[in-house]
């Protein structure tokens, strides 16, 4: 639905990539992983690969991975202790 309002792969891929790091901000990590993934596979299916986008897309779904790990560590102590 939302790829149609762009003009091409490139600008969506942008769109999503910071979409996603939107949703990292406010810790929703699941949502904000799902974009920037999605953003990732468009740029590895559509988009030259030397482009330097492809580091930011990168560099922020690994950060979104590690917040989101740290947040399922956390419940996971929270879960421990309360036993």
């Amino acid at each position: 639905m939302m790829e149609r309002e762009f003009k091409d792969k490139h600008t969506y891929e942008i769109f999503l990539n910071y979409l996603g790091v939107s949703y990292a901000m406010i810790n929703d990590y699941k949502i904000a992983f799902t974009h920037v993934k999605q953003a990732s596979q468009i740029h590895y299916n559509n988009v030259c690969s030397n482009r330097i986008e492809v580091c930011d897309v990168y560099s922020n779904l690994g950060d979104i991975c590690m917040k989101f790990l740290a947040e399922i560590h956390q419940q996971q102590q929270k879960y421990q202790s309360e036993k």
